[in-house]
This record gives structure tokens, sequence and C-alpha cells, in this order.
């Protein structure tokens, strides 16, 4: 190949030579791969592009090819006339398959050819390292068999193999599938009819699911092989020699907690010693070790590295999370509370982490050293024992012996306990007496506003389980709305023993409270499930409180497009501040553009105020001196009467009583403020009333902004922010063009996602208004 020089170079080497070249002739050269720094491939860099590099072989027109070493036998990546060739990591394991993360030298070389001939280059090695993470995902009734939500996931080890754990909290929950995406557009698979093996969804059609009891399990899955092992897990502890003698010759138990689905428990620390978690009390299960240890923030199942407990010392709660990775275990300090005591009984097996938590009792002048309690036990339990402990932990201070006059037993002391009742027993436990009273009770019923509060005649519920009376449930067709309580024995109270027992549960849906407040009960058909375990009551399957409030209230009337409950919904006033941290639930606010409709004779809308779905009907009386606040109440048959136009409400609701107050307020400017027009949020730049509730303008928008109205007779530096529209939510919401965006009250900053000049429009005419912008 001929390469001619330039003419300073050639009048170099003319110099140098001292003689007339006419032409220098330049060899082919053997092109040299540069060497490469390892390369890192992991969830990041997985997509990134690898390039290889390499010297010239000074031919005409040649062609380099490129090849790699795969089993032995290179294979040809491709081809290029340059002298360097990119590849992404991705693709290029993919080719090499390369799917088990580790180290890998790989081995390339270049050849270059042309119709001079050919030459290949010497061998580079290139250091591969490959640690992205890759999952399957449990997909499955314990979850809602969700897509692209928090599920339990199997992480693939070096060898291939992806393991994990999953918790099916009941029988409910028995069915799941394992997927290779979060999703089911991946990968499926489920049981083949052969015991531990894998179908895979294929042209013969998707896989069953996998059906489990309730518990904790241990899954391996491979792949390559489509085999599974699934293992129940019968117990999970804590041992070392953290936890004293003997070392690693005990284990610590956890026990599961529902409310956040952790594992917990309790233990006295020695500092700077080891331990580790696992499973069955054993090392291994069925042959299989599913330890935990490496690091207490990204536990590693198998591991041989032992947790460190440093400077931990002392009593110590242990929280285990294993729903999903990484899997973690935290500690914390453990101390003794005055407010708290746990009732522990012997037909859990002196399980303390199923203390059920007492209710201190306070006056005044703050906690009386006394306490509620309430023990649900088998029917059958003729010879049940109880203790009372500060924590729920045996290694705390309890209370226990003769009831009429109990011993206090120290920290790890051994503590004798006392003698309780079958079934539901309502406890007493006086500290400052040393005096625990106990008073049977059989039944529990319903009472409130829909009986007429008739203690006598209380809707009852049934135990779910014969000879259990830890959990109840009733249905029932509730005739109105109002308040409820729980009694016991169809009774208020009752006097045993000198103290006199408040034999009723309410104050929240989500923490009884024996002699608590009301709770809130609505019209209409429920399904209550009350658990005194945990002192809960499920409403329609749902642990919460109801509320009568509605979520929302409509302007339902003759005005604008709408034409009472007929065609459009009505407008909607929403609560103040819906969607930020501070929402007042007992505010309902919005604007409302009470535009005349086509062909109106009058000068007036007419309206009431409803609930969703027209359920109720608000009219409104005038108070006197006043020209727009209304006492609105359902007793109140008048429809509300006012001049058409815009207009701001603000209606204070009582939802049990089903009155209220609005007060409305004309709105007689809609403009646009913020970083607009070269200004930042100092002028009102005002849209112009298009009819039929639009509002529009030209303006110039760089940043922020919000839509702010100002009342009929507004002047400036009165009520300047009282009025506005804006972005739902907290964050700025960013507009994006010719799209009519939602607009919430009160709430976020809207943005432009560039700077320029835009017709903004904005449509009072619709619930929730709306804002669009268009460029110019």
């Amino acid at each position: 190949m001929k390469y001619l020089l330039s003419a300073f170079a050639v009048l170099a080497l003319a110099v140098a030579c001292n003689h007339d070249p006419d032409e220098m002739v330049i060899n082919p050269t053997t092109p040299a791969i540069a060497p490469h720094n390892e390369v890192v491939v992991n969830d990041l860099t997985v997509n990134e592009t690898f390039t290889l590099v390499w010297s010239s072989a000074r031919m005409d027109d040649a062609e380099y090819m490129v090849y790699v070493k795969r089993d032995g036998a290179y294979i040809n990546l491709g081809s290029t006339p340059e002298c360097s060739y990119s590849i992404s990591n991705a693709e290029l394991l993919s080719l090499m398959d390369i799917k088990l993360t580790g180290e890998y030298a790989l081995t390339f070389y270049v050849e270059a050819c042309s119709a001079e001939g050919k030459l290949t280059s010497k061998e580079q090695v290139v250091k591969f390292n490959y640690s992205k993470i890759t999952y399957l995902y449990i997909l499955g009734a314990y979850q809602g068999w969700t897509e692209n939500s928090e599920c339990s996931r199997l992480l693939q080890g070096s060898d291939g193999v992806f393991r994990g754990f999953l918790h099916l909290e009941n029988a409910d929950q028995s069915e799941f599938k394992i997927v290779s995406q979060p999703y089911w557009d991946g990968t499926e698979y489920g049981p083949a009819e052969e015991e531990g093996k894998l179908f895979v969804e294929s042209a013969e059609g998707a896989p069953a699911n996998f059906k489990k009891e309730a518990g904790l399990y241990y899954i391996e899955v491979n792949v390559d092989e489509l085999s599974y092992v699934m293992l129940p897990l019968t117990s999970v502890s804590l041992i070392g020699d953290a936890f004293g003698e003997p070392a690693w010759g005990h284990d610590v138990p956890l026990y599961y907690n529902a409310t956040d689905k952790t594992w917990t428990g309790i233990a006295n620390v020695t500092p700077d010693k080891e331990y580790k978690v696992r499973f069955n009390n054993a090392w291994d299960v069925e042959g299989y070790n599913c330890s935990l240890g490496e690091s207490a923030e990204e536990l590693v199942i198998a591991s041989n590295n032992n947790l460190r407990t440093g400077e931990v010392s002392g009593l110590t709660g242990f929280t285990l999370s294993l729903y999903d990775y990484p899997y973690t275990i935290k500690t914390g300090a453990v101390s003794e509370d005055e407010s708290k005591l746990y009732v522990v009984n012997s037909t859990d097996e002196w399980n303390y982490s199923k203390g059920v938590a007492m209710q201190a009792i306070t006056n005044e002048n703050g906690l009386t050293g006394s306490f509620w309690g309430l023990n649900a036990l088998p029917t059958a339990a003729s010879d049940a024992q109880i203790v009372l402990s500060r924590l729920q932990t045996d290694l705390a201070t309890r209370f226990g012996g003769d009831a009429a006059a109990m011993t206090k037993y120290a920290a790890g002391e051994e503590a004798t306990p006392m003698a309780t009742n079958a079934g539901m027993t309502l406890l007493h436990a006086d500290l400052n007496a040393m005096k625990l009273t106990q008073l049977a009770v059989s039944k529990v019923g319903a009472v409130g506003d829909f009986n007429g509060w008739d203690a006598g005649n209380s809707v009852q519920f049934s135990p779910v389980e014969e000879g259990k009376t830890d959990k109840w449930v009733l249905e029932h067709d509730f005739s109105k709305d109002g308040s409820m309580l729980i009694i016991f024995d169809n009774q208020w109270n009752k006097v045993v023993d000198g103290v006199e027992f408040q034999t009723k549960l309410g104050g929240s849906c989500t923490n009884l409270q024996i002699n608590g407040s009301n709770l809130v009960m609505t019209k209409g058909k429920h399904k209550l499930e009350l658990d005194l375990t945990t002192m809960t009551l499920a409403i329609d399957g749902a642990v919460k409180d109801l509320s009568l409030s509605p979520d929302f209230l409509e302007i339902t009337g003759a005005f604008g497009a709408y034409n009472w409950n007929l065609g459009a919904a009505s407008p909607q006033l929403r609560y103040a501040h819906e969607n930020r941290g501070d929402v007042d639930k007992s505010r309902f606010v919005g604007f409302v553009d009470m535009y005349a409709p086509e062909g109106a004779t009058g000068t007036d809308a007419e309206f009431k105020v409803t609930y969703p779905n027209w359920s109720a009907w608000l009219g409104g009386v005038l108070r006197e001196g006043t020209t727009y606040v209304y006492d609105i109440a359902t007793s109140f048959g008048d429809n509300i009467k006012q001049p058409y136009g815009l207009y701001y409400w603000d209606v204070a609701l009582n939802a049990t009583d089903q009155v209220g107050v609005a007060t409305v307020v004309p709105i007689g400017s809609v403009n646009v403020i913020g970083a607009v027009n070269d200004t930042q949020w100092s002028q009102d730049f005002p849209l112009e009333a298009k009819g039929n509730g639009i509002y529009s303008a030209e303006m110039k928008i760089s940043g922020e902004f919000k839509i702010r109205c100002h009342e009929v007779g507004w002047t400036a530096g009165d009520t300047d922010w009282k009025y506005n529209l804006s972005g739902k939510g907290e964050s700025v919401v960013t507009v994006e063009l010719g799209t009519a965006v939602e607009c919430g009250v009160d709430e976020a900053n809207f943005k432009v996602a560039a700077e320029g000049n835009y017709l903004v429009e904005v449509n009072m005419g619709v619930s929730p208004a709306t804002v669009k912008l268009t460029a110019k």
C-alpha cells in the first residue's frame, strides 16, 4: 500500500538524504489492539458501550474483522473500515452466553483484510466484572396479583440459582406464580406434574399457579434446569455468642408482626459478639443452608460471615425484614415504660410477642398506675394462666402469683402465673394495690343510633370459629347513619369486687379502647370483623374509621351546562387542600361558574348543595345581614337563588347532622400571575371572559405561575391569595402543550416546560376547572 507524504515531509527527507525522492512507500503493518481497562458491568452500566480500538494496518480499503473467543472457538462480532468497534455490554455478554455474575477474561483479535492480503493482530485479553443483579418476581394473592408493585423477589446467585423467601399470611393468599418481570408480559413459571419441576409458559399454554399453605417458605429456582425447591420454615430465630451461655447453643425466637410484615424479638445482648439468623432451629433445612449473615443492612443467604452486635448491648429489640431484597435486620435499645403493660397467656405457649396491650387509665394528673385489659381465650381453656409484663419478653418486669395480691418479679426472674377464666375476660390491674380484678363475659353486640341505643337489644356478633373468642363477625343492615359502640353481655357496665367495669369498646376501629368514644356507622349493609387480640374492627374488609362526611359536595341546579341531576354530572366542591398534607375534611371548596344557560330568560341561577349521586339534598336560607352566606340543611326545602356569575364556594359541613354554612364569594376577575411577561409574581395579567366558562389571553411565560382570582370589588393588597387555581398536590405541575390539565384549589404552582408565548385558556365551566396552553 502506498501513501504520498506531504510536501513538508518530502522536503525534510530530501534535505536529510541529500537526493530527490519521487515517492515514499509505507508497508502494511499488523494491527495492534490497544490495552483496555477492566469493564464493570452492573445494572447501571449493562447498556453502556464497550469499544475496542486498534492501530491502522496501513492497507488500501482495509476492512477489519473483529473476533472474540467463546467456548474455545472464535466467533465473528462484525466488521468495520474504522480502527475501532463498538458493541453494548448487554449484547456482548449475550453473544458470549454469560448469564451468571462473576469475573470473565474475554480474548479478542482483529483481522485486517484488503486486496493486498490479510494481517492478524495479537490476541488481547479484556477483563469483565459482571455483577448485574437479576431477579425473579413472585406475583400472587398475597400482594393482590398486582403488576409493577411491591412483591417478594428471588435473587440470582453466582451459580445461576435464584433464592429468596416468601411469606403467606393466611389461606386466602395460598396461590402465586413466579415470573421473569414484575408484570404479566414476561415469562411465567408454575409447577409441572413432576414434583420439583417447573412448567414454563409456552405454546402449550400458561402454567398453573403454585398453591401453598399459609406460612414462611425458603425458595430456590433453577430456570436452566426448570427445577425448584420450596421449604416450609416453622420458626425464625437468632443464635450466637451474643446472647449469653451456652454460646451458639440456644435460639432466641423471632415472631411474625403482621402490621409491618417483619419478624421481631427481644434479647439481652453482649456487645461486640457474633450471631446469625436461622430457621427451624437448625443450620440446614432438609439439606439446604438458608441461614442469614454477612451484613445487617444486606443479609446474605448461606454466608460464611457472621453478624456482629458492635456497640449494641443490654435489652435489645430485633426487627428482621424478609418481604423483599435487600433482607435486613435492625436493632434498637428497649426500655420499660410505665404506660405499657401486656397480658401474656399460657394458651399461646407463653409467646410474649402475642401479648395483648392493656390500656393505661389516666386522670387529670396523668398515669394512675391502673390498666384495663381484655383476654380472649378458647372457651375450653379451663386451666388457663396469665402473667402481666412490662414488655413483650420474659426478660421484662412481670406481675403474677395471687391475683388478689400480685407479686412483682424483677427482669429475668422466674414469675408465677395467675389463674384466669376460659373465654373472654375483662381485666382491671391496679399496680398500686397490686390487685388484678377479672370479669368473665360471653356475648359481643353492637348498639347505637340504628337501634335507639337499646343495650338490651344489641345486634349480636358471632364467633368466627366455634370454641374461640378472639375473633367475631357481624353482618347487618344498619337503618341509619350515626354512632355506634361495641358492648359485652348487653350491658354498659358492671361492678365486681368494688371495681366498676365499663363493658363497652369504642374510640377508633384501628385501636379500640375500653370505654372509648363512639364509633361512626353509616346506613346500609355492612360486615364487621372484630379482632380482640389486635383490638381492631374491620368494616367491609378495611380496618379504618368510617366517616359520615362525603368525599365531595356538588352544586346541583339549572345554570351553565347543567340541568339539575339530568345529563352532565354536577360541579364538585372538594376537601380544602385535598391534595396537600393539611387536608381539611370538614370544609369543601371550589369555583363554580354559574353562567346563564342558552335560552335563559331570568337573571338568577337556582340550585341546592347535594351529596355524591344526589343521595342528600341541602336547601339553603340566606343569613340575615349577608348577601351570600347560607345556612344549609336537608331540612330546608327551598332552592338557593343567586345571580348568574362566577363564584368561589367554601362550605363548612357537619356531616353527622347534614347541616352546614355555605360562604359564597362572587369573583370579578381571573388572572395569571408568576413568571409572566418578564415579571416575577408582582403583577396580575387578566384573562378575558369568552363565555360558557372560558377565560383566555396571550402572554409570555418563562417559569412557574398560578391562576389567581379576585372577588368583585377587590383592591390591590386585599386577600391577594385567597382564591386561586393551581396544580394538584404539593409539587410543581408542568403543563404540557395542548393538554387540559385539571386544577386544584390553593395547592401547587404550574410551570411551563420552556419559555415562550402562549395562549392561556382556563375553563371554569367544567369540574374540576382546567388550564390549557397553546404555543403562539
